[in-house]
């Protein structure tokens, strides 16, 4: 038993699965567990592929959220000290992992104490560009490895909430009006557990830091990423 999990979070097309499970086959850095809530035969059969590499847990159901805070519940009564995502429309490079897990190490000498940490970044999402990696107001679920502790402070905390939630935080913490510069803006609606999970670590003292630029390519976008204003 490795000290960090990766829980692989899927639903059908399995030609994405096929695609970015590579990076994520390394046993000897990471365990990893396949979380399926596929509808499909052929994505109900696909980690029947990997019996080795894996330990799969099918039939996930309730939407991305709930898959998330299963995700979260399961890896921790494991013992595991880091807690990681990945979606499958996320494919990353094979040094994906050593890269991403000396953030830790990078924002403490710094003078952070680092919750989490992503090879992606989104450049409505950053708070602060520092040499190699930003401050992040929003990782997202898609791809993300935290901290046993910052892992328990976002299951205390899942639920969904508004987006002056979010502004008010980090205006709070930085004095900085994300709704300047963020996809949603001045507008204020619900928002989903994946959005207030970087503010309540900020409001908790830790930071979220990703790598810049991002040794990450989206697949399988439906808008693609342009037409959705992402960056």
């Amino acid at each position: 038993m490795n000290k960090t999990a990766i829980g692989y979070l899927t639903k059908d097309r399995v030609e994405l699965s096929r695609r970015t499970i590579e990076p994520l086959l390394q046993p000897d850095k990471f365990d990893l567990h396949w979380f399926d809530g596929s509808n499909t035969m052929d994505g109900i059969a696909f980690p029947n592929r990997y019996p080795d590499e894996i330990q799969c847990i099918s039939n996930v159901r309730g939407g991305p959220d709930a898959a998330v805070a299963y995700v979260l519940t399961t890896l921790l009564k494991l013992g595991y000290s880091y807690i990681g995502f990945c979606e499958n429309d996320v494919l990353l490079d094979p040094s994906w992992f050593e890269r991403t897990m000396a953030l830790f190490e990078r924002g403490r000498q710094d003078g952070l104490e680092v919750g989490a940490v992503s090879p992606r970044a989104y450049e409505d999402r950053i708070l602060s560009q520092r040499n190699g990696y930003a401050l992040m107001h929003n990782l997202g679920w898609g791809t993300q490895i935290m901290t046993r502790k910052a892992a328990q402070i976002a299951l205390a905390n899942f639920r969904t909430h508004h987006a002056f939630e979010n502004r008010r935080i980090f205006a709070q913490l930085c004095g900085k009006d994300i709704g300047g510069f963020w996809a949603f803006r001045s507008a204020d609606h619900m928002l989903c557990a994946d959005w207030g999970n970087d503010a309540a670590l900020a409001a908790h003292g830790l930071a979220s830091l990703a790598l810049t630029p991002s040794p990450v390519e989206m697949i399988g976008q439906d808008p693609p990423l342009a037409q959705q204003g992402l960056r």
